[in-house]
């Protein structure tokens, strides 16, 4: 490993950092229970829905979770409203958030488009 290229890591390392201080609603200096409280309120109500779909039926492509996601319905009886490209975001930032993960297995449909496979974390059971 170069210099430079350690320098690049350190750097990136930071800056993710400030990002996580910057979206969290705790202090740094609160207990640790803080951080998870504060983790759990800010999930929008897209990334709830994909953590219940993932929680709910296991590890999904995203194709998947949007169908699941469209195919509940609230107790209400009204469907859920999110577009495709909103939940695929979703899940997307709760990748970022360590709540879901690349299963490192794959799928290929008719289309031979692989998939990948996601699966909730233990950060992202909590949450479910």
């Amino acid at each position: 490993m170069t210099l430079g290229s350690t320098l690049e890591r350190i750097a990136d390392e930071q800056q993710r950092e400030r990002r996580i201080r910057l979206r969290s609603a705790a202090r740094p200096t609160d207990p640790v229970t803080s951080f998870e409280a504060a983790d759990k309120a800010n999930l929008m109500a897209s990334q709830a829905e994909v953590l219940r779909v993932l929680a709910e039926q296991g590890p999904l492509t995203d194709v998947d979770i949007v169908r699941f996601a469209h195919q509940r319905v609230e107790s209400n009886g009204t469907k859920v409203n999110w577009s495709d490209s909103r939940l695929r975001s979703a899940r997307s930032e709760l990748r970022d958030k360590g709540a879901v993960r690349d299963t490192g297995e794959r799928y290929t449909p008719p289309s031979g488009r692989r998939q990948i496979i996601w699966a909730l974390t233990e950060r992202g059971r909590g949450h479910a």
